[in-house]
């Protein structure tokens, strides 16, 4: 089954029918975790696992808070355990980086995962979860 949108056509992609998301499960577990805690407007993904690369194993995320998060107010812990880098990237191997939707660190964070490393002067998309 593939998502059709204009010309490109985008494969529906499983850990069961990709190789590619098998070898990185917990990683694609956790966004889709964070998808669905709520806290979060949306999930940006980048990362090698979109490439052909032989053996794929980085995942970047960037979990969109709304504009209004309050980041000083307490937690339950399920909630602070998927904002939280440290633990993030203790437990899942993850480098997340957090923003407010619209800030300026937020702009950065999308600018720079953007970026083609072999060709700067060219510009990638992110995929981007609900």
């Amino acid at each position: 089954m593939a998502l059709v949108i204009g010309q490109v056509e985008i494969a529906a992609v499983t850990p069961e029918s990709s190789p590619i998301i098998r070898r990185v499960p917990s990683k694609w577990a956790l966004a889709a975790a964070m998808g669905r805690s709520g806290l979060f407007e949306a999930i940006l993904l980048d990362g090698n696992f979109v490439t052909a690369k032989g053996t794929p194993n980085d995942i970047d995320l960037i979990p969109v808070l709304p504009p209004d998060h309050n980041f000083e107010r307490d937690l339950a812990m399920p909630e602070y355990a998927l904002v939280s880098r440290p633990l993030l990237k203790r437990r899942f191997g993850v480098d997340a980086v957090l923003a407010r939707r619209d800030s300026p660190l937020y702009h950065t964070y999308v600018e720079f995962f953007s970026r083609v490393r072999e060709a700067p002067q060219l510009r990638k998309g992110l995929l981007r979860m609900r």
